[in-house]
């Protein structure tokens, strides 16, 4: 998993009592040395929520460099 790849919320048991499942959204950070190291930030609400990788389903690589 990388910057700016756009991820859904795959496992409804372990994200806040399923209330973030199927949201999609982009990585917008990744802290390695975190239990939950991958911030997402969602599309609709543009709010952010941590999460760990297995917890999320990849659906387009995102441009990790950030150009255009």
């Amino acid at each position: 998993m990388e910057l700016n790849d756009i991820v859904i919320v795959s496992d409804e048991y372990e994200t806040t009592n399923g209330d973030l499942f199927g949201q999609i959204g982009c990585v917008t950070s990744i802290k390695k040395e975190k239990n939950y190291p991958i911030t997402v930030t969602f599309f609709q609400t543009n709010d952010s929520e941590i999460f760990h990788e297995s917890e999320l389903t990849i659906l387009n690589k995102g441009d990790s460099n950030g150009g255009n």
